[in-house]
């Protein structure tokens, strides 16, 4: 769909630095800059509003919001959480088959292979929930990460969350899935505090 172009060309655009926080977002400029009309660009910052990406505000349209150190850390925690909880849901047999092969471990790939891990679950409710928090994520995360590559320990954790899935020693791989979220919790961090703009 339109919208969905235009939603995917605007994140890119932020993650570029084409689009900085604060800035206000212009529904005819983008509009043009795409050729299309205003409609599914409306409908697309409309998505990303929903997502705390961009906000409404009066006289002004949308704009980009300022980071905001403690929504960063409610977010992480939320949503190891709720994955923490997806793994209560793994169907039978299934979560014995689930293998990632992978020796490069980085900011774009790392959704992606806990997106793997959240399919295989019954709650279909929690999956869409889990990965509309995702999208967050992965916004702040390529801003601020880029497609970093991640140490060693990170691919280290992910092999160990692996293993414990497999060998269905589920208690084991949710606690190395809530370490995981902290690490780069605390990796995110240390990038947001070396910017100016970071909001308490």
């Amino acid at each position: 769909m339109l919208r969905d172009h235009v939603r995917e060309h605007l994140l890119h655009q932020i993650e570029k630095g084409n689009l900085q926080m604060e800035q206000t977002l212009n529904l005819a400029k983008i509009a043009r800059e795409l050729n299309l009309s205003v409609t599914p660009v409306r409908e697309a910052l409309s998505q990303l509003e929903q997502s705390e990406i961009v906000v409404s505000a009066p006289n002004r349209g949308f704009i980009i919001p300022n980071l905001n150190l403690n929504i960063l850390q409610d977010l992480y925690q939320t949503v190891s959480e709720l994955e923490v909880l997806a793994l209560d849901s793994l169907k039978e047999s299934v979560a014995a088959n689930f293998e990632v092969k992978t020796t490069v471990y980085t900011v774009k790939n790392r959704l992606e292979i806990n997106k793997r891990l959240l399919q295989l679950g019954k709650n279909k409710v929690l999956q869409r929930l889990v990965l509309n928090l995702h999208t967050k994520i992965g916004f702040y995360e390529g801003i601020y990460l880029k497609d970093k590559l991640l140490t060693d320990s990170f691919l280290q954790q992910w092999d160990s969350i692996q293993n414990a899935v497999l060998e269905e020693n589920i208690p084991t791989a949710k606690l190395l899935l809530k370490m995981n979220w902290i690490s780069i919790l605390e990796l995110m961090e240390q990038r947001v505090m070396l910017n100016q703009n970071v909001n308490f």
